[in-house]
Formats: C-alpha cells, structure tokens, sequence
C-alpha cells in the first residue's frame, strides 16, 4: 500500500461516498435479513455481559467484595443509584421490546418496509437503526454516571456501545470483530465500483468508530502507525483517551486531528485509520 499524504486522504474522503442506501451505517440492513437478526444478538448479548458485569462490579456475589471506588459523600449515593436503576430499567425495557420484535418475526412489517421509505429527517428508518440509536443514548447515559466508578479493566461497556454504534451491515473474514470497532470498512485509492470489486485493488485507508482501550491494543499489533480523528464535537473518555496518550507518548501511534462538522445521521464513522 502507497504512503498517502493529507492532501491525497481528503480527496479519497470527499470522493468516497456509497451510492446504496442499504449501505450506509446509519440506516443499516433492512427488516429480515440475515445480517439485521445478527445485528440484534450482537447487541442483546453485549447488554448481557454489561448487566452481569456490572453487577459484579458493584459487589461480588461471590465474595462480597466491591471492586470500585465509593470515595464520595453518602448524599450522593442515592443520587447515584436512583439515575443507575432508571437507565439500567429502560435499557432492559428496550431489551426486551427488541427480543420480541425479533421472535415475532414481524412479518406485516418485513413486507411493508422499503428502503424508499427511509427518510431521516422525518425519522423514517428501519427498526433495528432505531433500536440502536436507543440503546446508544442507554449507553452515553450510564458511561456518564458511572465513569468515576467503573473500574479500569472493566471493557464491557465500552463493547456494548460499538455494537450499538455499529450499522449490522456484514463484515470480511479479516475484519475486527463488531465489539472492537463500529462500522469498520475499506477504503479504496478508486471509487469506481468496478475498480475496488477487482483482487488489485490498492487500500487507501480503513474507516471506524471509536478507539477503545481494546480496539487501540488491536491497531498496534495490525501495525497502523496513524489515526485521523475527524470528530468535531469533544468526546469525553478518560480510560481510552490515557491508552491514546501512552501510545502516543511512546511514539507507537500518531494522532491527527482534523474536525469536520457532519449532519448527525452521519455521525456514525468519524475515525480514519493508516498504515504510514
């Protein structure tokens, strides 16, 4: 693969757009396919994981031994518990919704929908785009209350956001995993679609979502030496952003920040990532 300057990354990233609607990460498959029902357990048992590890967390049912820190006044842990249970009662509400719209098939619906319907300014998406979107807010909502509680190691939160993040859209073999990144694709040098289907085709750069404490560890061993961070609102993660810094520091990664402000529903895949 040819070393890219930044001149020649934004020309790729102002030309390359998909044209198929399906495609995009913020709508998503579409009702009864194959890759929405993958979507769906990807995420049902990443939400598991996050309840019984938090839970965990909180006091070990083993040992009785609590993991994090309740170095704060005790005013605030009513407060604290209070914002827990509801965000914990909403996500299992919206759990449960979305278990049984799955099993139930919803045949009237799959019939129904087509991808002409989708229209995001009126809301119009397929049901599984929704049900992330939901499930995303959750997510945002409990990192914020517990972020001064969940402990260091404790990567399961992070996991269910990318798969909330993630479109569901099917993946290559040699793909990272949905949990590591959100909407993880190729890019290519061409944007004609005859070009990039061809076996010569020569990789520009990779798109995806949010860096974690895990998914940086995976960069470093692929050997990507940069990332273009294009996000222009500020995102605030203290555990992955202390991993960023140290491998920064080191000299493993370089950073590249170069805002671009998007219209929301494309939000979804706003890192770049190169092997320079």
């Amino acid at each position: 693969m040819r070393n890219l300057s930044r001149t020649d990354f934004f020309t790729w990233f102002g030309e390359f757009q998909s044209h198929d609607l399906s495609q995009l990460p913020w709508i998503g498959p579409l009702p009864g396919v194959i890759a929405e029902i993958e979507a769906y357990c990807r995420i049902f048992r990443s939400a598991e994981r996050l309840r019984n590890s938090l839970m965990d967390s909180l006091c070990n049912p083993l040992t009785g031994e609590c993991s994090v820190s309740y170095d704060f006044p005790p005013e605030d842990k009513p407060l604290l518990e209070e914002k827990l249970v509801s965000i914990l009662g909403c996500m299992i509400c919206l759990l449960n919704k979305g278990r049984e719209d799955v099993l139930s098939g919803r045949s009237s619906f799959i019939n129904s929908f087509r991808i002409s319907d989708v229209n995001f300014m009126e809301e119009k998406l397929p049901p599984l785009a929704i049900f992330r979107s939901e499930m995303k807010r959750y997510c945002e909502s409990m990192h914020v209350t517990l972020e001064d509680y969940l402990t260091p190691d404790d990567a399961k939160l992070q996991r269910l956001k990318s798969v909330c993040y993630d479109s569901g859209l099917p993946r290559g073999d040699d793909y990272p995993c949905h949990t590591l990144f959100a909407n993880w694709n190729l890019v290519y040098l061409s944007t004609k679609k005859e070009n990039i289907e061809s076996a010569n085709s020569e990789v520009a750069f990779w798109t995806g979502s949010q860096v974690t404490e895990e998914s940086l560890k995976w960069l470093l061993e692929k050997g990507f030496k940069t990332i273009v961070d294009l996000r222009a609102e500020t995102v605030k993660d203290t555990i992955c952003r202390k991993a960023l810094d140290s491998a920064i520091l080191s000299g493993k990664v370089e950073l590249v920040k170069l805002p671009v402000e998007l219209a929301l529903h494309l939000q979804w895949s706003r890192l770049r990532y190169l092997q320079l």
